[in-house]
């Protein structure tokens, strides 16, 4: 995550299931306080969108507005 502060920035590099939309697959356990993508499961395929989603979903919990001076 990158502060600024005129523009807060929020970076994520996903390693764990890199792969093609379709073909990589979730891991068997979520951590059921992240708030994923209504088709993330056990051993589904990722789809379309649903790094977006889990993106959005930090958004308001990681990147706060600066509180003015």
């Amino acid at each position: 995550m990158v502060m600024s502060e005129s523009k807060p920035v929020l970076k994520m590099i996903d390693f764990d299931w890199a792969g093609m939309v379709g073909e990589a697959c979730y891991p068997p356990l979520l951590n059921p306080k992240i708030t994923w993508s209504s088709g993330a499961k056990g051993y589904a395929k990722v789809g379309e969108g649903d790094d977006r989603i889990l993106l959005n979903s930090w958004w308001d919990t990681f990147v706060q507005p600066a509180k003015p001076s």
